[in-house]
């Protein structure tokens, strides 16, 4: 697999590192301001705060990072909300700033901001729909702290890669659907666009006609349990099952040759979204594996400079 490394070399001048500062937002702000299109907009350090306790469920406390702009170009940041992968049992808030890094520092020095995410992970205890309630209360958070952290969440989206793109469908495609008894409960959010990276899109791995053994098993252990024995749990977990004309923009981009997430789930649900009128697009990727790893001695097609652009102005396209 790529790592990030070979992945930002794709854009110059990207950066890898984060702060490690905790502290209130307001610290990282000048007491300067620029002047851009007869706007006043106010500038300040691209100081990024980490680890922010988001929710607590029971002794767990769950935290995400704020990634400022490394350029300020708006009033009020245009908000991405990143879920990382990791097959629900694994990865963290950076994980998936590796695969994602070229695309997220693009979009910060255009002016936006990055919300990565932890979530429960899947364990005996925790199953479906804890991880999704999760993001979905990751995105409740950004709008109930938008003034303090200059987010437009009237500008936000989501993204996420593998078990992140199905957590990113879920949390963008029913926001209402999934929630729990805590102080983000209510809150609701609309969201400009969804961006699915080879992303599970049918739980019943018995309804597609390309299978993959280890997909079943992570799904089985995600769900608690086998579709046979729980076939209502698997519905209410079906992305497919949220999908309507006023959903946001939906982006999927998916390696032709992956033999984790087999390609045809992502057609089939674009298939599906085309029934529904969706604004819906789909990229297949040639000659690429689960991760955009080349399948053999061919270059991906298209290339991983053109995916990340494409991301670029899709985000950039949903935010007007």
């Amino acid at each position: 697999m790529m790592t990030g490394c070979c992945l930002a070399l794709l854009f110059t001048g990207c950066k890898t590192g984060t702060s490690s500062e905790t502290s209130n937002i307001a610290t990282a702000k000048s007491i300067t301001t620029i002047k851009q299109s007869n706007t006043t907009i106010p500038s300040y350090k691209t100081t990024d705060i980490t680890d922010i306790v988001f929710k607590k469920t029971g002794s767990m406390e769950l935290t995400l990072d704020v990634l400022q702009p490394t350029r300020r170009k708006f009033s009020k940041n245009p908000v991405i909300v990143l879920i990382h992968g990791g097959a629900w049992v694994s990865g963290d808030k950076a994980s998936d700033l590796d695969m994602l890094l070229p695309a997220i520092n693009v979009m910060r020095s255009k002016g936006y901001a990055v919300v990565s995410t932890n979530y429960r992970l899947a364990t005996s205890s925790v199953k479906f729909p804890l991880p999704v309630i999760d993001c979905a209360d990751a995105v409740r958070w950004c709008v109930k702290n938008a003034a303090e952290y200059d987010f437009d969440t009237s500008k936000m989206g989501i993204c996420g890669a593998s078990a992140g793109g199905y957590l990113s469908l879920m949390a963008g495609l029913a926001p209402e659907t999934f929630t729990e008894d805590n102080d983000l409960k209510g809150i609701g959010y609309e969201l400009r666009y969804i961006i699915d990276v080879c992303g599970p899109a049918v739980l019943d791995i018995n309804k597609t006609t390309v299978q993959s053994e280890y997909a079943k098993e992570t799904l089985s252990y995600f769900m608690g349990g086998s579709p046979e024995k729980k076939p209502a749990a698997y519905q209410k977990a079906n992305p497919m099952n949220y999908l309507n004309p006023s959903a946001p923009g939906l982006l999927i981009i998916h390696g032709k040759d992956d033999n984790t997430v087999p390609f045809e789930q992502s057609q089939l649900l674009y298939n599906e979204a085309q029934k529904m009128k969706m604004d819906a697009r789909l990229i297949g990727v040639n000659n690429a594996g689960h991760s955009f790893e080349p399948s053999g001695n061919t270059p991906v097609e298209p290339s991983l400079l053109e995916i990340f652009s494409t991301i670029s102005d899709f985000i950039e396209s949903k935010s007007k």
